[in-house]
């Protein structure tokens, strides 16, 4: 008997039929060829393969391989995606990972930014305050955090509004340096002080000064006046003062209704300098004290006396005043001024005036 293992040649595989002939054909992933050889079969190039799309065919002797692709997972005749994000440690820390088809991407978490050390990816916190990419409202505090920013307030004497402002009420705390007879109106962002009505100071209370009643400064006049009196009894022969006691008297009038139109709302106010609460309380003090010591013989030369009331009469002018570009009536103001002084002058050169008498 024949051995049929040896009947057929190689990539073949020998079978009897009914009459017991032997019958030789190819083996499976062969082909018969045109020189009647049994020889491989390409299942990848012809497209005959079974392997999955998201799989790579490699041809074998007698058959093929399917391998699945990097970021998939199978048989290679049926691949399915792996969830790389599913498995611990596929990102750094500080990212989030995102599965991809295939692979997985690293982005990074709110707050953060990639940056490569080498050839490693690490990521690491953006200080917003510093690039100023916060939100936080100019009147507030950015303070950089892990992965974010905190907006805040200086203190605890502050509320955030809406907006994110930080504010308080400095009047109604007291937390405002308004000086005394002022009212302090809150503002969004501080404070303003102004003289209360009917009082008057250096830049109407804005800086933080005292205000002093309207009525100090509209009764310096009289205080000069009291002065010229006090001279014009103790230094003048009093058939001789009547004259200089009108003109004081009605100069010390003029300034007076000058003083209380300039310390109005109207346009007088242009005549008026800014002075302290201080300012005219040393004014006044002073005038007092010098018309005390006239009458009183504290001052006992003419000339001396003369040139107090003069300059008293002046100091009103230069103090409370503003200069003739400002002040249309500065010029009136200031004659009548030198009336006073002339004709106390005028008096005393007629030797009309004497050195101090009781």
């Amino acid at each position: 008997m024949t051995d049929i293992d040896t009947t057929c040649e190689e990539n073949f595989t020998c079978s009897h039929i009914e009459d017991g002939t032997a019958v030789c054909d190819c083996v499976n992933g062969f082909q018969l060829d045109e020189d009647g050889a049994c020889v491989d079969i390409d299942e990848c190039a012809s497209g005959t393969d079974t392997c999955d799309e998201n799989a790579d065919c490699a041809n074998a002797h007698g058959g093929y391989l399917c391998t699945c692709h990097v970021g998939y997972e199978g048989s290679g005749h049926a691949c399915t995606n792996i969830d790389e994000c599913a498995i611990e440690g596929s990102c750094p820390a500080n990212s989030v990972c995102s599965d991809m088809v295939p692979g997985h991407i690293c982005r990074p978490s709110p707050g953060y930014e990639m940056m490569l050390i080498g050839n490693k990816p690490v990521f690491i916190d953006i200080d917003e305050c510093a690039r100023g990419t916060d939100n936080c409202h100019n009147m507030s505090n950015c303070n950089n955090s892990e992965g974010s920013f905190e907006c805040t307030c200086d203190d605890d004497t502050y509320n955030m509004d809406q907006d994110g402002a930080c504010v308080r009420d400095e009047c109604t705390m007291g937390l405002d340096n308004c000086g005394a007879n002022t009212d302090c109106t809150d503002t969004h962002s501080e404070f303003t002080c102004k003289c209360m009505s009917g009082f008057f100071g250096h830049k109407d209370g804005a800086e933080g000064d005292d205000c002093a009643p309207n009525s100090d400064i509209e009764t310096m006049p009289g205080l000069a006046l009291d002065m010229l009196n006090a001279f014009t009894d103790h230094f003048v022969r009093s058939d001789k003062s009547k004259r200089i006691t009108k003109i004081g008297a009605k100069t010390a009038a003029t300034l007076k209704t000058a003083l209380g139109k300039a310390n109005s709302k109207g346009k007088g106010k242009q005549c008026l300098r800014e002075v302290s609460a201080a300012r005219i309380a040393e004014i006044s003090t002073m005038f007092t004290d010098q018309a005390e010591d006239l009458a009183a013989g504290a001052i006992t030369n003419e000339d001396e006396a003369v040139a107090m009331v003069g300059d008293a009469y002046q100091l009103v002018i230069d103090t409370f005043f503003t200069s003739k570009s400002v002040c249309t009536k500065y010029n009136v103001y200031n004659k009548n001024v030198n009336k006073v002084k002339k004709e106390m002058k005028k008096a005393c050169d007629k030797n009309f005036c004497f050195d101090y008498k009781p």
